[in-house]
């Protein structure tokens, strides 16, 4: 699923990371319910995010994104949109001799 932030360390990283491979506007796994925002996964959206000034907008079909013309604030926008997103998966240990180099798990 798309990246849950939760806080704004999570946003400066990510934002980071971003600015220095692709510099883009990148959706986060936050989206409007009704009456509500809320995590990709469902769960409850309550992280102190950066937002933009007029942020955040009233709840209806809205998606969030880090703006990269906005120092990577949080911005809700229509789901419609098209840009970047960052996936999200649950870490997997690294077993010995599971990967290359005597097990040691390296990107």
């Amino acid at each position: 699923h798309m990246v849950d932030v939760k806080d704004e360390q999570q946003q400066r990283f990510l934002a980071d990371r971003i600015a220095a491979r692709s510099d883009v506007t990148t959706w986060l796994g936050v989206k409007t319910a009704p009456a509500a925002f809320v995590q990709s996964d469902g769960s409850p959206f309550s992280a102190p995010l950066q937002w933009s000034s007029s942020e955040p907008a009233d709840p209806c079909d809205l998606c969030v994104l880090l703006d990269s013309s906005d120092s990577y604030r949080a911005k809700s926008t229509p789901c419609a949109e098209r840009h970047q997103y960052v996936c999200q998966s649950a870490l997997e240990s690294c077993d010995p001799n599971v990967c290359q180099n005597g097990g040691n798990c390296t990107s």
